[in-house]
């Protein structure tokens, strides 16, 4: 204890050496210096370490968490760390600091009514507290008590510690004590609540650093003029002065200290660019601050001189403030173009601000011999005018340039354009917002002076300078940091502003105003009765209320399948009649203004994307006088939350003009989506690069801030590659993109996929991705602010050249709003297990779409039985939760066949696989730092357990640079395994694509078929077929002799099938009627007959010749004893006829007499029902044929009435053949 006591006081000693050599003035402002460095750097690389997610020594080589890390971590220690040296410096100084009792009186009243209001405030706005932190109740009123209790029990202990100790080694213990008790409080809570509790822990440092900054210069206050032994009271001013500068500077140490600190992790290089701004702000705050230090005692000192004494304070102040704001300008406009043309410069930019700092120190003696000379602080000299011009200038100095922004009309373009590479728009706002703050707190320290000077007993603690304290305490929360609220500036929600979303691609880039969430028929159990139990639903008078919401918000999508209504209804903010009230299906696609493209029906499922936005309340509710029995409804009902105070302007209940045209340009704009996006590229508008095998090329570098609106490839294959060879191109090329020169991919996804290309190319136009001519085009926004880099990896054995485009625009982009680009690929096989789409952590941001390759290995559809759920940030329940993998992409049903819309469609289907993509540009699902989306790979019951193997890609931005979270295995590993059904479903697949008439991609379709199946009889027959669809695309003159080689095919059927084409070919009256029926048929042309059948899967073929005129052609099925549904599918064709089974034939359950004369006047004929396009869940292993363009376009009819089994049914269709 003795030789730790005799070590303090030889240090103690010999400090007091040192200052009476070196000047007690000087002495101070070295401490201070020290100690505010000191805790600069420690309050830096402690944040670092303690940030939210635990950056990993890789995370830190990104500059944007560095700079989160900066704005949270470091004020309140460094403000901390700051206050502690203020109070060591005063105790060298014999300064007063108030009596023990007085001084904690205060301190806990001051808490307690401070305490009190972040109680009240923090019940006022719990709603909106719950949605940004994602808490509970019980967790947002610990942190309302967790407040409480900081600020009435943690800082009198502090204050105790720092005011009542008299020893030098206790005051310094104090100053070091305080950032840990932060540092113990910070690690609890966010190892409780994550970025939540961190967020609380900062937010109750900042607070309590400044009670005790206000405790500081209260004490101060009092002992000036009474106390200050060892210093006179001009002395004291320029330390308080001092003090405050320092005080600044901590307050603003998110960008001070970036520079530093950041160059200790990244080198110079790194990180010159990324901090211009703030270097630059600080330059002119600092030299500004230095000149209006130097200048006043000059400008004081002369009217001083010039007798004005009464007046001289007031316009020596004014000066200085002219000449402080003449500085800042000057330097504003001569730095700017340096800064943008020599970009080298800014690295040495970094170290201008401390000599800024060090020249406003350096004026201070200049202060105190003026001060002195004419002894300006005496005792009757209020403190005000000392802290108001210091408030002024430092506003003036720091913030004047930028707020230059709101003037722009009355600048010219040139000086225009040198603020705006100088500083981002978004900080108008803040600047401004910080101004105001300084203003209040001028308006509190008035109030302190009058209640000090004019009221009696100005000792006590009277009520005036509560309020005045509490002001105080606000305006220096408030100055230690500013956040734009993302709602101001924004235009109301409207039905309007949504539809404008809906046209404006680059708003996928935005962050969301509201928090999606989906209501659904989805099982609760997680079973597979995903249909709605409807009596749940029932809301009296026939109504069933499907969703019932909140307000503010907006309905954004709307879908169902199986709702048999009368009416759909929409009731609005709590109004007893319906807004929109609708017949069947007139909300989708059949009723002015919910019309196609917004609002259709697509492969059996019905979507609406109408916005429907809603002040206070919604609810979608569906009319049913008569339910019908068994009826398996199944419905979604997609919403946005707003934040409370967000205008919102509900759904008009009439349309004016205006309404009306902006929903006509919003459906012409989505229905011109793809000719827009379709152009052809004209000769040197691209580029072209041969990539070696293995290697990863970088193929542009951009710098920002700009956005990447398009890019676009052109794979130009070898020649020598065979069709699968070329297929696994799509997979074994790469691509990748990096942001801001960060070392991970936040794009890492193989070109294909990306493309929504698997297992091959299809052509379609989306919002997002257009494939055509051989182009795959990407019209997805990625903004970046400095620096982009695009590069294709090339892991094939064979080089592969390709052409390419990457069309950035400039973009004048905010930080604060900026979202980047993310694509994730993830691949998974199994069974009963759960497929994760995308699981991100650590970062704010939002789902924007995806695109899902699905395959069943075990003979069922039961793998579209999965549903997605979706959780965001720390809820423990989902936020979304589907009722089947075909819901989620608008469909229904397994699908009944191929479309492709502005943001949904599906690109292919064969069983059991399909190839699908959704993007979200009308409803994005916001998360603050967590996501999580994934699939049931089959339903959890027995009854629908599925095996298979699905592939994605998920697109989503962030508000910082991540790693895509791509998990690419080597290429051997990088394919689905083989597809057990492939071979029987040939013909389904070439169905699909020839219905939407991409008969080039059915003949690719072929040429895999026949490498994949080589030497089976399949892939014979489907060869032939291949020379059919090139008949479509050239002629069938250009490829006769290939079918002619047939002719001597070792295999009877196919040399059959092919000299029946030729035949049909010989003679315009030569023409082919084929048919397949769910049972035994007949079918007789003119009353004699020519075909008989009893396979559902084979396809019976016989030529006839006939001569224009009338004709009739009629049929007879028996149904058999096998499972239904029974139908007849019949084509007619010929050079110039194309005759299917329709719903315009006639049929009868009794057989005429004479049949097959049909004109028995006994017989009633009637209508047909229809059982779909082939191919039929239960029969789609159809035998292959040569003969394209007939089973793809039959329509599978039956009886309008029921069909017994064992029993015949009689068809009829009169035509005219030209």
């Amino acid at each position: 204890m003795n030789m730790r006591n005799n070590l303090l006081d030889s240090i103690l000693d010999l400090a007091r050496r040192v200052r009476t050599r070196i000047g007690a003035l000087w002495w101070h402002i070295g401490l201070l210096f020290v100690v505010s460095r000191f805790s600069d750097i420690v309050s830096f690389y402690v944040g670092a370490i303690l940030a939210p997610n635990k950056l990993s020594a890789e995370e830190l080589g990104s500059l944007e968490p560095l700079f989160s890390i900066v704005r949270f971590a470091s004020l309140p220690l460094g403000a901390f760390c700051t206050v502690g040296s203020t109070y060591l410096t005063l105790y060298l100084s014999q300064g007063a600091v108030g009596k023990l009792k007085s001084v904690l009186r205060d301190m806990f009243l001051v808490g307690l009514f401070f305490g009190c209001l972040m109680m009240l405030l923090l019940y006022l706005a719990r709603r909106e507290i719950l949605l940004r932190l994602h808490l509970d109740e019980r967790q947002a009123l610990f942190v309302g008590l967790a407040f409480l209790v900081m600020v009435t029990s943690v800082q009198p202990i502090i204050s105790f510690m720092l005011q009542g100790t008299r020893r030098f080694y206790g005051n310094l213990a104090a100053g070091i004590a305080s950032p840990i008790v932060l540092l113990v409080l910070a690690v609890y809570l966010t190892g409780r609540w994550g970025l939540g509790g961190y967020i609380a822990s900062l937010a109750g440092a900042g607070m309590s650093a400044s009670i005790i900054g206000i405790a500081t210069l209260r004490s101060f206050w009092q002992g000036s003029g009474r106390a200050c032994s060892y210093y006179s009271e001009w002395r004291g001013i320029a330390l308080f002065l001092l003090g405050y500068i320092v005080f600044a500077l901590a307050s603003n140490m998110r960008s001070f200290i970036g520079p530093f600190a950041i160059q200790h992790f990244l080198g110079p290089e790194d990180a010159s660019g990324y901090y211009m701004v703030s270097r630059f702000g600080y330059l002119t705050h600092y030299m500004s601050a230095a000149v209006g230090f130097v200048a006043f005692p000059f400008f004081a000192e002369h009217q001083h001189k010039t007798g004005q004494k009464s007046i001289f304070l007031k316009q020596a102040i004014f000066v200085t403030m002219l000449v402080s704001v003449a500085t800042s300008i000057v330097v504003s406009v001569l730095l700017g173009p340096v800064l943008s043309l020599r970009p080298e410069w800014r690295t040495y930019l970094g170290y201008v601000p401390y000599a800024g700092w060090i020249c406003a120190i350096a004026a201070l003696p200049a202060v105190e011999q003026v001060y002195t000379a004419h002894e300006i602080a005496g005792r009757r000299f209020s403190f005000l005018w000392i802290f108001a011009p210091v408030i002024m200038l430092e506003s003036a100095s720091i913030y004047l340039p930028f707020t230059w922004i709101v003037t722009k009309p009355f600048l010219p373009e040139t000086l225009w354009t040198v603020i705006d590479r100088t500083c981002p728009r978004s900080l108008c706002y803040i600047l401004t917002t910080m101004v105001f703050y300084r203003i209040v707190m001028l308006l509190g320290l008035a109030a302190h002076y009058w209640a000090t000077h004019h009221k009696t007993g100005s000792a006590s603690f009277s009520a005036s300078r509560l309020v005045a304290m509490a002001l105080l305490i606000m305006c220096l929360c408030g100055c230690s940091d500013g956040h734009e609220d993302h709602q101001s500036g924004q235009e109301p929600v409207s039905l309007a502003s949504s539809l404008r979303r809906l046209t404006n691609m680059t708003a996928l880039a935005l962050p969301p105003r509201g928090q999606a969430a989906m209501i659904s028929s989805c099982d609760p159990t997680g079973g597979n009765a995903d249909w709605a139990d409807i009596s749940k639903y029932a809301a009296g008078r026939g109504l069933y209320a499907f969703a019932d919401l909140r307000g503010p918000g907006c309905i954004t999508r709307i879908w169902e399948t199986y709702v048999v209504a009368d009416e759909w209804l929409v009731f609005i903010d709590g109004e007893q009649e319906s807004r929109i009230r609708v017949r069947k299906d007139g909300l989708f696609g059949c009723s002015d203004p919910f019309l196609p493209p917004l609002c259709d029906v697509a492969s059996q499922g019905a979507y609406c994307y109408m916005p429907i936005p809603y002040e206070k309340s919604a609810r979608v509710a569906v009319l049913m006088t008569n339910p019908p029995p068994g009826m398996l409804p199944f419905f979604q009902v997609e919403y946005e939350t707003y934040p409370p105070q967000t205008r919102v302007i509900s759904f008009p209940s009439e349309f004016g003009e205006a309404e009306r045209n902006i929903i006509r340009t919003t459906r012409d704009c989505l229905t011109a989506v793809s000719s827009s996006n379709t152009q052809l590229f004209e000769r040197g508008d691209v580029s072209r690069y041969t990539f070696k095998p293995g290697e990863a090329a970088v193929l542009q570098i951009a710098d920002g801030p700009a956005m990447i609106c398009e890019l676009a490839f052109k794979i130009h294959a070898p020649p020598s590659l065979s069709a699968i060879e070329r297929r696994r191109l799509l997979r074994e090329l790469v691509l990748i993109c990096k942001w801001e020169g960060s070392r991970h991919a936040s794009v890492e996804v193989p070109l294909g996929d990306f493309f929504c290309g698997a297992p091959a190319m299809r052509q379609f136009s989306s919002a997002f991705i257009t494939v055509k001519d051989g182009w795959l085009v990407s019209h997805f926004p990625m903004p970046f602010l400095r620096k982009a880099a695009l590069s294709i990896r090339n892991d094939a054995k064979a080089a592969v050249s390709m052409e390419y485009r990457v069309r950035s625009t400039r973009r004048d982009l905010s930080s604060d709003s900026l979202r980047y680009f993310h694509a994730t690929w993830n691949q998974s096989e199994g069974a009963n297990a759960l497929y994760d789409v995308l699981t991100v952590s650590g970062v704010a941001g939002h789902f924007a779409g995806c695109f899902l390759y699905s395959m069943g290995t075990d003979g069922s559809w039961n793998i579209l039985e999965g549903d997605e759920t979706i959780k965001i940030d720390d809820a423990s329940a989902p936020v979304w939760r589907g009722t089947g993998l075909e819901d989620y992409f608008n469909g229904a049903w397994y699908y009944r066949g191929l479309f492709s819309r502005p943001f949904h469609g599906l690109l292919d289907k064969a069983p059991i696989r399909t190839s699908q993509y959704r993007f979200h540009l009308p409803d994005p699902v916001g998360f603050s730092k967590r996501f999580r989306m994934t699939w049931e790979l089959g339903s959890a019951g027995p009854m629908n357990r599925a095996s298979g193997y699905m592939s994605s890609v998920a697109y989503w931005y962030a508000s910082k640079p991540m790693p895509s979270g791509s998990r690419i295995p080597p290429v051997e590993q990088r394919f689905p395994p083989p597809d057990p059904l492939e071979r029987q479903a040939i013909m389904c697949a070439l169905f699909e694509l020839e219905r939407i008439g991409r008969y080039d991609e059915a003949l690719e379709q072929c040429e895999y078929y026949c490498e994949r199946f080589k030497g089976t009889p399949e892939a014979e027959i489907i060869r032939l077929r291949s020379v059919g669809y090139k008949a479509l695309l050239s002629g069938f003159q250009n490829v006769r002799t290939e079918y002619q080689k047939f002719l001597s095919h070792p295999l009877s059927h196919v040399t059959a099938q092919a000299k029946t084409i030729l035949w049909q070919h010989e003679s315009p009256s030569n023409l082919l009627i084929s048919a397949n029926a769910n049972g035994n048929f007949r079918v007789w042309l003119d009353g004699k007959e020519l075909l008989v059948g009893d396979h559902p899967l084979v396809l019976y073929v016989r030529g006839a010749v006939m001569q224009p005129g009338m004709h009739e052609v009629c049929a007879e099925v028996t149904a058999p004893d096998r499972p239904g549904p029974h139908w007849l599918a019949l084509t007619i064709e010929s050079s110039s006829t194309n005759l299917h089974t329709g719903l315009d034939w006639e049929c009868s359950l009794e057989k005429p007499a004479g049949w097959p004369a049909t004109d028995d006047p006994l017989v009633e004929w009637g209508g047909v029902v229809s059982q779909g396009f082939p191919p039929h869940m239960a029969y789609w292993q159809f035998f292959p044929n040569a003969f394209v363009n007939v089973q793809s376009g039959e329509r599978y009819i039956a009886p309008a009435r029921e069909w017994k089994k064992g029993t015949g049914a009689y068809f009829r269709k009169k035509f005219v053949l030209p």
